[in-house]
């Protein structure tokens, strides 16, 4: 009887070790893709930050110019509401 209690604990605390490894390395993968993500992300607004400092220097904005243009837009887009 108590071979089988042993036998019974020690299979039991197996399974719920491996769950527990598996579980902490789906996690872990889940935080790799998750970081992969948001490096791209990064990537993707770096250069579309890069190409509004290109476009500004190229067309010769001043910065005054761009934030009255940002100002009546938003303007425009209450009133419209």
């Amino acid at each position: 009887m108590e071979k089988d209690v042993a036998k019974y604990l020690r299979q039991h605390t197996m399974l719920v070790t491996v769950l527990i490894v598996i579980a902490f390395l789906l996690l872990s993968f889940g935080e790799y893709f998750l970081y992969r993500k948001t490096r791209e992300l990064n990537r993707m607004i770096s250069e579309g930050i890069m190409q509004i400092k290109e476009e500004v220097k190229v067309r010769g904005y001043p910065r005054d110019d761009m934030d009255n243009q940002d100002e009546l837009m938003m303007e425009e887009q209450t009133l419209d509401d």
